[in-house]
């Protein structure tokens, strides 16, 4: 199975939100945007200005993203 990844979809996973993807993890190949990893670094900054995860987390969740972003085929133009 080919999947296409935004931020959305991966920040639902490590944040442990409920309703996650059902094919997590199950796809032969992985596509995504070369914005997801800006948003989703946005995104985590913006919750740590605004105090809803600590340091401890951002560093955690930084390096989750730089691991998914590296198993990803980005889409330069996508």
């Amino acid at each position: 199975m080919i999947v296409y990844l935004d931020a959305s979809v991966v920040l639902r996973i490590l944040f442990g939100e409920a309703n996650p993807v059902s094919v997590w993890r199950k796809w032969d190949k992985a596509y995504s945007s070369a914005l997801w990893r800006i948003e989703a670094l946005r995104t985590i900054n913006r919750m740590r200005r605004t105090h809803e995860i600590t340091d401890t987390e951002v560093a955690a969740l930084v390096r989750e993203v730089q691991i998914v972003h590296q198993t990803l085929a980005i889409c330069p133009n996508g």
